[in-house]
Formats: structure tokens, sequence, C-alpha cells
């Protein structure tokens, strides 16, 4: 990106802007940018809405709840609370503490969650690591290294060792397919990969593995075959 002749977008307080490039973008407070946003880096420290697409060069920095009305695309995503994004996600590596809700597909090379998600399309990742404090829905799940746990420690909202009752905290998904995949609370139709092993919680309607399979005896598989 070439930011010669770019300035910084500044909002403290309560205020609005337009979209634009430029090169760091700061909302501190409540913001709203109505129009597609290029810049370097972006902050968002409490309540922001973009009108918009966000393209970045480097980091999306959110603390808060941020809506972005079109596609976000980054090299890397830190979030500490909620992001809802009403198109596609496309960035290199997300570290996410909160929720993350899309319209679109989301693809990572590296995407690591504590908390939940609703994603409506796919999510794809080379390695998924994802600890589950809520309910998650997405309709397909792509990756090379796959790791879905229930996680009880509710360390960043100062709760600990909680976990929500009735199993709630699981993950639905229509079809799970990756080379190394581990799972837990999750229900999903098909499960697809070359080692596959189920813990507790797991309800498949179908697993197709290739190297080797595993099942704990708290997870219910309806017709496991190797392919």
């Amino acid at each position: 990106m070439d930011n010669h002749n770019r300035v910084d977008l500044k909002i403290y307080g309560q205020g609005s802007s337009s979209g634009g490039k430029y090169k760091t973008v700061s909302i501190m407070g409540e913001g709203e940018v109505d129009g597609d946003i290029n810049c370097a880096n972006i902050k968002i420290y409490g309540e922001g809405k973009l009108v918009g697409n966000l393209k970045t060069e480097k980091t999306v920095n959110i603390k808060g709840h941020t809506i972005i009305k079109g596609n976000l695309e980054a090299e890397k995503i830190k979030l500490q609370g909620e992001i809802d994004v009403d198109g596609e996600v496309l960035v290199d590596e997300a570290t996410l503490t909160g929720t993350i809700s899309t319209n679109g597909d989301c693809n990572a090379e590296i995407f690591t969650l504590e908390g939940g998600f609703t994603i409506k399309g796919l999510l794809n990742a080379d390695i998924l690591k994802i600890n589950l404090y809520w309910p998650c829905t997405v309709q397909e799940i792509g990756g090379s290294k796959i790791t879905i746990k229930r996680d009880g420690k509710l360390s960043f909202l100062g709760l600990k060792n909680m976990i929500m009752p009735g199993g709630h905290n699981e993950l639905k998904v229509d079809i799970i397919e990756g080379d190394d995949v581990y799972l837990e609370n999750t229900i999903a139709k098909i499960v697809r990969g070359d080692n596959i092993n189920l813990g507790p919680g797991c309800k498949i309607e179908l697993v197709e593995y290739k190297n080797n399979f595993k099942q704990d005896k708290a997870a219910e598989v309806g017709t496991k075959q190797t392919i």
C-alpha cells in the first residue's frame, strides 16, 4: 500500500466520518464511517459501525463491538468482544476472544477462537483451533489441522470454570473435512479426514476416515467407514 499523502482518521468520543484511503483509523468511543475503508491499520475500542468494505494492509484490532456492512480483508484480526460482518472475511491470521458472525465465508491461514460464532457459509483455515463457550453454527468447515474443544474458562470476562448448562456450548455443522481432526461437543452430518478423533459430546451421522479413527465412549456415531 502506498501511504504517501494519506492521513490518519481519528474519532474520539462520539462521531462520524466518510470512507476513503487512510494510514491509520482509530475509533475510541462510538464512531461510524460511511463508505469503504482502505488503510494500513484500524483500531476500534468501543462501538464501531463501518458502512462499507474494510480492507487493511496489516491489523484490525477491536475491543468492544463492531459492525461491518461489507467484506473484511486484513493480514491480522485481533478481537476482544464482538464483530458482525455482513459479507465475507479474508484474513491471514485471526485471534478472536468473544463472538464473530458473518453472512458469507470466512477464510484464514490461522484461525483461533475462544468464544462463539455464527457463520452462514464456509469456515476454512489451514490451522483451526476453537474453544467453545457459546452455541456455534456454520455450514461447513475445512482445514488441515482442526481442533474443536469445549472449554469453560471464561477468563476474559472475569468468569472462571463456568460451563453453560445442558451442553449449550456446542457446534452445529453440516460437514467437517480436514487432514487431522479432533472434536468435542460437535453435532455434524459428515466428518471426513485422514485422522479423526471424536471426544465427548459429539454426535456424528457419518464418519469417513483414511488412516486412523478414535471415538470417546461419550461420543455417538451413526456410521463410520474408510475411504
